[in-house]
């Protein structure tokens, strides 16, 4: 009898460890989810972070930059369009786009009709919050669905 109830014992103390081992790896994998969410958060919002560029694209030496100060005109921006839409991007001169396109000034996107010319204007709207300082426009093409990631950058 002794023995019959210490091997019920020693079953119920297996099931015991075999539920926390169980509830501690969906403990545990929870955690390596949400510290994985959380370095690409890290990764999205740091200050040019990352070693490797996330775009491909011209350097942003590349593209012509202009000084804006408070009430004064911004520049015409024209181009030929590639695409279904056509994708107007403003970055402080001192970002790099590839790396984190997401800190765009001014990010919009325009339909427009493939190989007509395209013509856009910033508006006071548009230029209101913007800071004194130099900046680079980017014209990029875009597909069909607006959007979508734009492509192309020029």
């Amino acid at each position: 009898m002794i023995t019959r109830g210490i091997k019920r014992e020693y079953r119920v103390l297996a099931l015991a460890v075999v539920i926390f081992i169980a509830g501690a790896s969906f403990f545990f994998y929870d955690k390596a989810r949400v510290a994985e969410v959380q370095r690409a958060v890290n990764l999205a919002s740091s200050d040019q972070g990352g070693e490797q560029p996330a775009l491909k694209g011209p350097e942003p030496s590349a593209f012509k930059t202009f000084l804006h100060t408070p009430n004064t005109a911004m520049p015409i921006v024209k181009d030929t369009c590639h695409d279904s839409f056509i994708a107007v991007l403003l970055f402080k001169a001192n970002l790099d786009y590839r790396k984190d396109p997401a800190r765009a000034s001014i990010n919009r996107a325009f339909a427009c009709t493939k190989g007509e010319l395209f013509q856009f204007s910033f508006s006071g709207d548009d230029i209101k919050n913007l800071v004194a300082g130099e900046y680079y426009i980017i014209v990029a093409d875009e597909g069909s669905v607006p959007g979508s990631t734009w492509y192309n950058p020029r």
